[in-house]
Protein backbone atom coordinates (compact mmCIF):
# COMPACT_ATOMS: atom_id res chain seq x y z
CA UNK A 1 0.00 0.00 0.00
CA UNK A 2 1.29 3.29 -0.84
CA UNK A 3 0.72 6.18 1.74
CA UNK A 4 -1.47 7.97 -0.91
CA UNK A 5 -3.53 4.85 -0.88
CA UNK A 6 -3.61 4.87 3.29
CA UNK A 7 -4.96 9.07 3.38
CA UNK A 8 -7.05 8.31 0.90
CA UNK A 9 -9.06 5.61 2.96
CA UNK A 10 -8.30 7.39 5.90
CA UNK A 11 -10.05 10.33 4.11
CA UNK A 12 -13.10 7.88 3.11
CA UNK A 13 -13.72 5.96 6.36
CA UNK A 14 -13.23 9.49 8.06
CA UNK A 15 -15.48 10.84 6.44
CA UNK A 16 -18.51 8.32 5.74
CA UNK A 17 -18.43 7.91 9.69
CA UNK A 18 -18.46 11.68 10.16
CA UNK A 19 -21.10 12.32 8.20
CA UNK A 20 -23.62 9.51 9.22
CA UNK A 21 -23.06 10.98 12.94
CA UNK A 22 -23.27 15.01 11.89
CA UNK A 23 -26.71 13.64 9.83
CA UNK A 24 -27.92 10.51 11.86
CA UNK A 25 -26.90 10.59 15.03
CA UNK A 26 -29.80 8.88 16.46
CA UNK A 27 -29.88 5.58 13.76
CA UNK A 28 -26.08 5.60 14.36
CA UNK A 29 -26.89 5.47 18.53
CA UNK A 30 -29.36 2.15 17.53
CA UNK A 31 -26.34 0.59 15.89
CA UNK A 32 -24.70 1.29 19.23
CA UNK A 33 -27.39 -0.43 20.92
CA UNK A 34 -29.19 2.58 21.81
CA UNK A 35 -32.94 3.03 22.00
CA UNK A 36 -32.94 6.77 22.72
CA UNK A 37 -30.75 9.46 22.65
CA UNK A 38 -31.49 13.14 24.35
CA UNK A 39 -30.12 16.23 23.30
CA UNK A 40 -26.75 16.21 24.83
CA UNK A 41 -25.63 12.36 23.15
CA UNK A 42 -27.32 13.69 19.59
CA UNK A 43 -24.91 17.05 19.99
CA UNK A 44 -22.14 15.06 21.12
CA UNK A 45 -22.35 12.49 18.17
CA UNK A 46 -22.50 15.97 15.76
CA UNK A 47 -19.78 16.84 17.74
CA UNK A 48 -17.38 13.87 16.48
CA UNK A 49 -18.66 13.55 13.40
CA UNK A 50 -17.22 17.12 12.87
CA UNK A 51 -14.42 16.01 13.94
CA UNK A 52 -14.15 12.69 12.09
CA UNK A 53 -14.76 14.85 8.87
CA UNK A 54 -12.63 17.26 9.57
CA UNK A 55 -9.92 14.14 9.70
CA UNK A 56 -10.86 12.95 6.78
CA UNK A 57 -10.35 16.46 5.32
CA UNK A 58 -6.86 16.40 6.31
CA UNK A 59 -6.18 12.53 5.12
CA UNK A 60 -7.91 14.05 1.32
CA UNK A 61 -5.43 17.10 1.38
CA UNK A 62 -2.29 15.00 2.12
CA UNK A 63 -2.79 12.36 -0.54
CA UNK A 64 -0.54 14.06 -2.71
CA UNK A 65 2.09 15.26 -0.17
CA UNK A 66 6.08 15.00 -0.34
CA UNK A 67 7.64 13.48 2.36
CA UNK A 68 7.88 16.62 5.32
CA UNK A 69 7.63 17.54 9.12
CA UNK A 70 3.84 18.58 8.12
CA UNK A 71 3.18 14.76 6.51
CA UNK A 72 4.81 13.56 9.61
CA UNK A 73 2.67 15.49 11.90
CA UNK A 74 0.06 14.37 10.00
CA UNK A 75 0.35 10.95 10.62
CA UNK A 76 1.03 11.11 14.27
CA UNK A 77 -2.28 13.20 14.58
CA UNK A 78 -3.90 10.26 12.80
CA UNK A 79 -2.00 7.87 15.02
CA UNK A 80 -2.87 9.34 17.87
CA UNK A 81 -6.65 9.93 17.07
CA UNK A 82 -6.89 6.50 16.21
CA UNK A 83 -5.40 5.09 19.16
CA UNK A 84 -8.05 6.90 20.97
CA UNK A 85 -10.59 5.43 19.02
CA UNK A 86 -9.69 1.84 19.84
CA UNK A 87 -9.50 2.35 23.58
CA UNK A 88 -12.63 4.11 23.89
CA UNK A 89 -14.27 1.91 21.88
CA UNK A 90 -12.40 -1.13 23.63
CA UNK A 91 -13.13 -0.06 27.28
CA UNK A 92 -16.77 0.97 25.93
CA UNK A 93 -17.08 -3.29 24.74
CA UNK A 94 -15.37 -4.62 27.66
CA UNK A 95 -17.64 -2.30 30.22
CA UNK A 96 -20.57 -3.53 28.56
CA UNK A 97 -19.50 -7.29 28.18
CA UNK A 98 -19.82 -7.07 24.56
CA UNK A 99 -22.14 -5.18 22.26
CA UNK A 100 -23.18 -4.53 18.89
CA UNK A 101 -21.47 -5.60 15.48
CA UNK A 102 -21.27 -1.84 14.06
CA UNK A 103 -19.04 -1.35 17.63
CA UNK A 104 -16.88 -4.13 16.49
CA UNK A 105 -16.32 -2.65 13.06
CA UNK A 106 -15.61 0.98 14.94
CA UNK A 107 -12.75 -0.79 17.05
CA UNK A 108 -10.91 -2.81 14.33
CA UNK A 109 -11.26 -0.18 11.66
CA UNK A 110 -8.78 2.56 13.70
CA UNK A 111 -6.59 -0.06 14.90
CA UNK A 112 -5.65 -1.10 11.54
CA UNK A 113 -5.43 2.68 10.72
CA UNK A 114 -3.34 2.81 13.55
CA UNK A 115 -0.89 -0.02 12.16
CA UNK A 116 -0.80 2.19 9.05
CA UNK A 117 0.33 5.23 10.35
CA UNK A 118 2.84 3.52 12.50
CA UNK A 119 3.79 1.84 9.48
CA UNK A 120 4.51 5.16 7.04
CA UNK A 121 5.71 6.75 10.13
CA UNK A 122 8.81 3.84 10.47
CA UNK A 123 9.21 4.03 6.83
CA UNK A 124 10.89 6.92 6.06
Amino acid sequence: MTIKNFFILTAISSCLFGIALLFMPEQMAIWHGQNTLDNFGKFTAQMLGGALFATGTIGWMAKNSNPSEARTAILKFLLVSDIFYTLVNGFHLIQNSGGEPFQYLELIVPSFFAIGAVYFLRRK
